[in-house]
């Protein structure tokens, strides 16, 4: 098997994969949320490290290794910086708003129901 190979997932593999990257960035961020929400440390090998009590700040400086939970990181952090550019607040909501429903979009994938159809659900 070549690595060329090994770098491909199909379907329910690709998506649970995806959805981990999501889920990662949730538990990491979840001290956050709320008005008792705690700050976090952040080491990162870009910058020094600093706490911070801002959701949009500690998803900047993640960083997965797996490249197929970088999708989900990915997906997290340009939901993000939209959230932050038009609102300045709200980022864990639509953290856990993306977790939602990319979660109950992958189990109805499973379940057989057409995409069309979740879409609309959505």
């Amino acid at each position: 098997m070549t690595s060329t190979d090994q770098d491909l997932l199909f379907f329910n593999e690709a998506r649970e994969k995806i959805l981990t990257g999501i889920e990662r960035i949730v538990d990491l961020t979840a001290y956050t949320y709320g008005p008792m929400g705690s700050n976090i440390k952040v080491v990162s090998e870009h910058s020094t490290s600093y706490f911070s009590p801002r959701t949009s700040s500690i998803v900047q400086d993640i960083e997965l290794v797996n490249k197929f939970e970088k999708l989900g990181e990915h997906f997290t952090k340009a939901l993000i910086q939209k959230v932050d550019r038009e609102f300045q607040d709200g980022s864990c909501l639509a953290i856990l708003l993306l977790h939602a429903l990319v979660k109950n979009g992958l189990d109805k994938l499973q379940k057989n129901q057409h995409a069309d159809q979740i879409c609309q659900e959505m």
